[in-house]
């Protein structure tokens, strides 16, 4: 059998009629809008589709009138230029090609074009180039002049890890923002800082953005471009070695190292503090650390983050795979269903035993990393490489804190996406995401529009700034509680807090 799913709309009618005029097969239109055809494999094979015709028999002449459409019409222009694209882009090859062409641009900036002139500067212009869209880079060009993105750096440094065998922090951008400073960086490695510098510009208090579960601050660089310059704001990363990206494997190591290295810019509070999912957790536990000996927190921002005692909500994932199952069953002739099912219980099982795997043989790794780092021993080189996502997992895992903030925790929620951008309000049982517990004061929630990842880019990543601008108090002389941006979302989350 050959099985076609099809969902109407008004740009696809041509193929609705086409499929309307074939005949010798199974319809159903009972599922969600969608109508499915089942057809017996010769008969698919007899007959062709023509741009406003209806289906032709390849193998016979009897064939009736064909039904026109106006060629002139939408539905007709538009038909033709769907099969011109689907007969030309024919091959992966030919798809590939095309969008490479699509993409390509000229070089944004006007100064002279340098070309590269060691090896390293020679490879890195290729990935640059490549990356951006571009004929050509040279290798003084700022890279975020010539368009590029967090998200392009990501691709950019999974093909220097993979070609030249170097993993490096997406916010090295920030300080080696050319190729000529990056390949100099990679020719004499050195430890990275562990504050970079996001905003300079500023006379109140610095504002510090901890690091997400990748050891990534470069995300932040669009909100602290958008907070005004009314205050310094450094990105805090995780330290690293030559062997591992993480050398602390607890959260209360981690928050004293930085707590530590935050106070060679900063020697008194008070201290304003943030981070989104793993950095809102890291940015809790150094506010603790502070008020310890003294020092105040007047501000724990958490992005998106869920305390590490929320609970997800019940049911959710298997009600999600269930759905999925429910979708690609109906897609499906009765006789292969118990096919399909083997075939997806199988997938199931080898995907929990190898996720399982892949668990104990981190922990493993972490365990190690642990042990060889308190002793001063060299790590095996079967630990070496864990990334900091692995080492976090297993210090947050571990992680119980055992007090409360004095102040209120801020927390900004994601309210739309979908994926790994799927708001954690979505996914939590708590409003709060747990955070009730964590504060003597209370929880103040604002939902801004994006989703976890992207609330943080634009155009999002505006309404979070302003947010944030006006809760510091940086739009005028003094904080107004007043502000009706601060006002309803404070009402929204002691709505919950009481509830």
């Amino acid at each position: 059998w050959v099985v076609i799913s099809f969902r109407p709309s008004k740009k696809n009618l041509p193929a609705r009629q086409f499929l309307d005029s074939l005949d010798g097969g199974t319809r159903d239109e009972t599922t969600g809008g969608v109508l499915r055809v089942w057809l017996p494999t010769a008969r698919a094979l007899a007959v062709a589709y023509t741009p406003g015709q209806r289906a032709i028999e390849m193998a016979s002449e009897d064939t009736p009138p064909p039904m026109k459409i106006d060629p002139g019409s939408d539905d007709g222009a538009k038909s033709v230029r769907w099969n011109r694209i689907a007969r030309t882009l024919g091959t992966p090859e030919t798809i590939l090609s095309a969008v490479e062409q699509a993409g390509r641009r000229s070089r944004p900036v006007r100064a002279p074009m340098l070309p590269p002139r060691t090896e390293t500067e020679r490879r890195l212009v290729a990935i640059w180039a490549a990356a951006l869209g571009l004929p050509a880079v040279g290798v003084r060009d700022d890279y975020f002049d010539l368009g590029g993105t967090s998200l392009l750096a990501a691709t950019i440094f999974a093909r220097i890890e993979r070609e030249l065998g170097a993993r490096l922090p997406l916010a090295i951008l920030l300080e080696c923002p050319t190729v000529e400073a990056l390949a100099a960086r990679l020719d004499r490695p050195s430890v990275a800082s562990t504050l970079v510098v996001l905003q300079e510009a500023g006379a109140a208090p610095p504002l510090f953005l901890i690091h997400d579960a990748d050891g990534e601050t470069l995300l932040y660089r669009n909100l602290a471009r958008r907070l005004g310059g009314t205050r310094p704001v450094y990105g805090v990363q995780p330290q690293g070695s030559a062997d591992t990206a993480m050398v602390h494997t607890r959260i209360e190591q981690m928050a004293a190292h930085y707590v530590s290295e935050i106070q060679r810019v900063q020697p008194r509070g008070p201290y304003f503090l943030g981070g989104l999912c793993a950095g809102g957790i890291l940015a809790f536990e150094m506010a603790l650390q502070l008020e310890a000996v003294g020092e105040e927190a007047h501000l724990v921002a958490v992005f998106d983050a869920a305390d590490v005692a929320a609970s997800l909500k019940p049911r959710l994932e298997a009600e999600r795979r269930l759905r999925r199952l429910s979708e690609a069953l109906a897609s499906q002739p009765v006789p292969a269903i118990p096919g399909l099912l083997l075939d997806k219980s199988w997938g199931y099982l080898r995907y929990q035993i190898d996720r399982l795997a892949q668990l104990s043989r981190q922990r493993v790794s972490v365990a190690t990393l642990e042990f060889c780092l308190g002793r001063g021993l060299p790590l095996p080189g079967w630990a070496r490489g864990l990334s900091v996502r692995a080492v976090y997992a297993a210090a947050e895992a571990r992680y119980r804190p055992s007090r409360r903030v004095r102040h209120e925790i801020v927390l900004f929620r994601a309210s739309t996406g979908a994926g790994l951008d799927e708001p954690y309000a979505q996914i939590y049982d708590d409003p709060l995401l747990g955070w009730a517990a964590r504060s003597d004061e209370s929880v103040r929630a604002f939902d801004v529009p994006g989703g976890h990842s992207t609330m943080l880019q634009e155009p999002y990543v505006g309404a979070l700034a302003a947010l944030l601008r006006a809760y510091l108090g940086d739009d005028r002389e003094e904080y107004d509680r007043s502000d009706p941006r601060l006002t309803a979302t404070a009402e929204i989350a002691s709505g919950f807090a009481d509830g």
